[in-house]
Parts: structure tokens; sequence; C-alpha cells
């Protein structure tokens, strides 16, 4: 019989916790109550989360290119050639970026569905680090806005 070696579900939540902004202090921050049920209602709810949080994550890229564009139009109007020039350049590796981040988060998640392969807890395993994830480019991201709207 070939044993397979899983992290626990505690410690799996209470890692992915630990370094997740959604799991605040602040009761009234967390609309998500996903760890207390069954394996599938747990499964289900991660996913939703995850779902949720990619739906912010999405404004918050298109945010940042409304941004960007402005910005271009604004150069572009004032023929400042070198402004320009360096715009056009971030906007590409915003873009570039996002490509990347997109992978390592598929990858990310690869990672955990390997950990709980077979176990009736992978789903949720992968639908919590897609969650972690999703939520630290957000913050990435309302950074750059942040410095965009400056």
């Amino acid at each position: 019989m070939k044993k397979t070696r899983t992290i626990p579900l505690f410690s799996l939540i209470l890692m992915l916790c630990a370094t997740s902004p959604l799991f605040s202090q602040n009761k009234a921050e967390n609309q998500f109550d996903c760890y207390d049920g069954s394996q599938t209602e747990m499964t289900f709810c991660s996913l939703k989360e995850f779902r949720h949080y990619d739906s912010i994550l999405n404004v918050r890229y298109s945010e940042l290119m409304r941004h960007i564009n402005a910005r271009l139009k604004e150069e572009s109007e004032f023929d400042d050639s070198f402004e320009l020039e360096e715009t056009k350049a971030y906007k590409s590796k915003i873009i570039e970026s996002q490509r990347s981040w997109i992978k390592m988060r598929d990858k990310n998640e690869e990672v955990y569905g390997l950990l709980y392969k077979g176990g009736s807890m992978a789903a949720m395993a992968m639908n919590l680090q897609l969650t972690v994830d999703t939520q630290n480019r957000i913050q990435f991201l309302e950074a750059l806005i942040q410095i965009a709207e400056n």
C-alpha cells in the first residue's frame, strides 16, 4: 500500500489564515465562514470565496489600466514623448506581471492539489490557495492604484 503524506486540515486552514488578510480580527470584514460544515459545503464555499476575490481583482486591474490609459492619453496630447514611452513601458510591464502572476497562482494551486491528491479536501485546499494568492495580488494592485492616483 502506497503511503501518502498529507497536512491535516486544521494545519492547512491555520497556515492560510495566518497569511490571509481575509481572516482579520474584525468579523464584519469576514463575509465567508466556509470552515464549518461538511467537506462538500466547505469546498463549495471556498470556491465561492475565491470567485468573490477574483471578481475584486478584475475590478482593481481594470481600474489600474484606466489610470494608465488616462495618463497615456494625457501624455500623447502634450507631445511628451519621453513620458509617453515610459508610461507605455510601465503598462507593458504591468500586463506582463499580471500574466506571470496568473501562471504562478495556478502553479501554487497545483502544489496544493498534489499535497492532497486523491483526498476529499484537495479541491478546498486548492481553492484556499487561490484565494490567498488573489488577495495578495489585490493588495499589490491597490498599492499601484494609490500611486497612480497621487
